[in-house]
């Protein structure tokens, strides 16, 4: 299904009026819709979508700061949150396309280095963030339960490869 609509999908910058839309995502993968505003609004997120026909149908954040600052430190790591992709439109790309879009931005930003984390049970979303290049480097605990941290080097400031 991805290849035959190629050329009619688009990932762009999410605005407010995508909030609805993305709410809806959100409750479909089974994830709570409370952050979204926040996101929208933050100056230190990036919010991207992807439509097919201008269909939302997948989003990403990338994300200037965090709490653990070896995660993002507003300088060289930026962190990727919230990748999703609808039940309906997964395994055909859109995941590698969105997380290849935010890697770009962040790149486009100077940034020399992004991290995300995964829960440990969720093994699909690791393969995929470590066919894409995302490397382990600690071990994180969620409220929920166990995780991982992973990074990807983007290039740049090479010595940004040592916390890793």
């Amino acid at each position: 299904m991805f290849n035959q609509t190629k050329e009619r999908y688009a990932i762009r910058r999410a605005s407010r009026t995508d909030a609805e839309a993305l709410r809806a995502l959100r409750h479909t993968v089974g994830w709570s819709a409370a952050r979204i505003e926040h996101q929208l609004a933050d100056p230190a997120a990036l919010v991207l979508v992807a439509e097919v026909e201008e269909i939302l149908i997948g989003t990403i954040t990338l994300m200037s700061t965090h709490d653990d600052p070896e995660l993002a430190d507003r300088c060289q790591r930026a962190y990727i949150s919230d990748l999703m992709v609808a039940p309906r439109w997964q395994r055909y790309g859109f995941g590698g396309a969105l997380l290849a879009a935010a890697e770009d931005e962040a790149r486009a930003r100077g940034y020399s280095t992004v991290t995300l984390t995964v829960d440990e049970s969720n093994e699909g979303a690791r393969r995929l963030y470590e066919r894409c290049g995302y490397r382990w480097f600690k071990t994180v605990r969620f409220p929920w339960g166990p995780g991982h941290a992973l990074a990807k080097h983007l290039g740049g400031d090479r010595h940004a490869e040592a916390w890793w």
